[in-house]
């Protein structure tokens, strides 16, 4: 579980990163890649509400580790709900739960307090001037148009680059692989986007009736 807490955490940052925040690239001189990243942002950002199946996988040849774990996240705004594992995170912007299934217990913090939690202010700050975006090749796949473009850390990260696959017509995401420094590469597939799903706002709250015997633990 403690593998799991760690990896849906990274997602997290990746999903938001690409799905609800204007990523600023200073310096950026890679025009094409830059235009194929505006394209997604313009087309993420202009949807009230958005849901996305999707598969990690994590690999390391070195320790013959192939794991592959399949999960949803739901967003609205700066809020969002992610399910994976048997483990949900829900956040409405201001407060983050933690529900653990297994434990039958909810972690509570606040997302200022919480170095961890993710909104698209604190990922501004984080990611504004800290990538240079390079444009790959252009080629066709089943069918459809793939770009292939790269993401590489201006300063010091734990990763050396996250590789991105964009569907052209579409200016939506289909996978991102981020290379990390330890030898393990995270793979995340996009199975599906719905874009038209009706996400009710009560989604991005924890309702604490609707778990009357879970431990709840409020880190704030």
């Amino acid at each position: 579980m403690r593998f799991c807490r760690r990896i849906m955490k990274k997602l997290v940052v990746i999903f938001i990163a690409f799905f609800i925040c204007n990523l600023a690239f200073a310096e950026n001189k890679n025009k094409k890649a830059h235009a194929i990243l505006d394209a997604v942002i313009a087309k993420t950002e202009a949807q009230k509400t958005m849901e996305v199946e999707f598969t990690m996988t994590l690999i390391n040849d070195k320790d013959d580790v192939n794991d592959s774990m399949s999960g949803t996240v739901q967003i609205m705004g700066n809020s969002y709900r992610l399910y994976m594992n048997g483990m949900t995170i829900i956040s409405d912007g201001k407060t983050t739960w933690n529900l653990i299934a297994d434990d039958e217990e909810v972690m509570i913090n606040s997302v200022e307090e919480n170095e961890e939690s993710i909104t698209p202010q604190n990922l501004l700050n984080e990611y504004k001037a800290n990538y240079k975006a390079r444009f790959v090749k252009e080629y066709e796949l089943n069918g459809k148009i793939i770009q292939n473009l790269f993401l590489v850390p201006i300063k010091g990260r734990k990763f050396t680059k996250i590789d991105v696959i964009v569907d052209k017509k579409e200016s939506l995401i289909l996978s991102f692989s981020i290379f990390n420094k330890d030898g393990n590469l995270l793979v995340y597939k996009i199975n599906k986007y719905d874009l038209k799903k009706n996400i009710p706002a009560s989604n991005f709250i924890f309702n604490e009736a609707d778990y009357p015997d879970w431990e709840i633990v409020d880190m704030r």
